[in-house]
């Protein structure tokens, strides 16, 4: 028989509640606001503005993200936390921001490395003794190294293999505070990244990134249309990959902000699909024909979500041609 846990009396309610981890309380707040009331009524927890005081942001930032879930509505702690990930030559990073906490704006710094990087960590940790404070964290179940460099502001995880601990972050964010992705940003140089990545894009099939940032000098074309058919962002596109002229990839793009640099593969047919309101293409094999083609159309009422457009020609602009018959 199933009890409906708010119709319980307080005096039996109280020791239940207090007998979660702070990550379960936090996602029992979630189902609805009156848990969240109640919550906050039967179990004392501290406010923002004493985590502040007391400093415990740099020993255990996912437990202030917890207080700061129990404390806020929905829409007030999705207003006031986002988070992005870039992952470049320098590994894996992540940022968390807090926007108005206390009149000011917090920001956690996560280096996230393979366990194969302990031992380094430990010299680096010991030339910066007095400026590291170690610890483990627990993320769904698992106990993780963690330090913290107070003179940098940033923590560093360690994982068995790196993109597994991102994965289990990403999922971790989502499943407790309800956070998607704000930005992604991936610079690729070399071949190196390539597989940990493709399990990164195979996660988040079905995740809702705002700003997408994809840089790469790796001329592998199955990678790539991967990446770009996998992921989808709706605010802002911004998309530089060093291809051939063979290049092919067809998409639906739709966000507010659409940018390309290098766009020998960005064809005309692509830019009849795009959907967005601030267009800027360099780079392109755009002809005057084919922008005078464009602006006919959206002149006669096509593409109404486009405000401003910016595009570099592969031959000079022809002004008596574009003037012509308008």
């Amino acid at each position: 028989m199933m009890i409906p846990l708010l119709r319980l009396p307080h005096l039996i309610l109280k020791p239940i509640l207090h007998s979660l981890s702070l990550c379960d309380l936090t996602s029992l707040s979630a189902c609805s606001k009156k848990t969240r009331i109640v919550i906050k009524m039967l179990i004392k927890l501290p406010s923002p503005h004493e985590l502040m005081q007391n400093r415990s942001i740099e020993y255990c930032p996912m437990d202030f993200l917890c207080y700061l879930r129990l404390d806020m509505s929905s829409s007030e702690f999705h207003q006031q936390v986002s988070y992005s990930i870039r992952i470049d030559w320098g590994g894996i990073h992540l940022l968390i921001t807090l926007r108005r906490i206390d009149s000011c704006e917090i920001k956690f710094y996560f280096h996230i490395r393979s366990i194969n990087n302990t031992w380094n960590h430990v010299i680096d940790n010991r030339r910066w003794k007095k400026d590291v404070k170690s610890g483990i964290l627990e993320i769904s179940g698992v106990s993780l190294p963690i330090s913290y460099r107070s003179k940098f502001k940033t923590f560093q995880l360690f994982w068995d293999y790196d993109y597994h601990g991102l994965i289990t972050l990403i999922k971790y964010f989502k499943d407790t505070f309800a956070l998607e992705i704000d930005e992604l940003l991936i610079f690729l140089k070399d071949y190196s990244d390539l597989p940990g990545i493709k399990l990164l894009i195979d996660s988040l099939a079905n995740a809702t990134i705002q700003e997408l940032y994809l840089i790469s000098d790796i001329p592998d074309e199955a990678f790539l249309k991967m990446v770009l058919h996998n992921l989808t962002a709706l605010e802002s596109n911004v998309l530089e990959l060093s291809v051939n002229d063979q290049f092919q990839f067809r998409k639906h793009f739709k966000s507010e902000i659409f940018k390309v640099e290098k766009a020998n593969w960005f064809t005309f047919g692509n830019l009849l699909l795009l959907q967005a309101s601030k267009v800027k293409i360099s780079d392109s094999q755009f002809t005057n024909r084919d922008m005078k083609e464009y602006m006919d159309r959206w002149m006669t009422g096509e593409f109404e979500k486009l405000k401003t457009l910016s595009v570099e020609m592969c031959e000079q602009f022809d002004e008596a041609y574009f003037m012509d018959q308008w």
